[in-house]
């Protein structure tokens, strides 16, 4: 290897580092403002995709993991439990502790 190629491998590497770094930032930034009505201050990133996908889960498939923060026909907010998602037409599912809505 030459030095134009090594030096090549270094910008290119140091591209990619800033590009990642850039990347991450955007992404939580987007996370944390698609979960409303959660404290994220003290949330680590894992958490916070965790979260986003258990919401987004719910969302599209009407599976709703318990303890998500939602809405029900009034617009009121609840927390999900067993009492709620039967209070809202719901079916509790024991073994996953989630709330069938469909």
């Amino acid at each position: 290897m030459n030095k134009r190629v090594k030096k090549d491998l270094i910008y290119l590497l140091i591209g990619l580092i800033i590009a990642f770094g850039i990347c991450f930032t955007i992404f939580d930034i987007i996370i944390e403002d698609g979960i409303e009505g959660y404290d994220m201050q003290n949330a680590t990133f894992k958490e916070k995709v965790r979260l986003f996908f258990d919401i987004d889960g719910c969302l599209d498939d009407g599976y709703c993991k318990e303890g998500l923060i939602l809405h029900n026909e009034d617009g009121k907010e609840f927390v999900l439990n067993k009492n709620t998602c039967l209070e809202n037409k719901g079916k509790w599912i024991e073994d996953a502790k989630s709330c069938n809505f469909r």
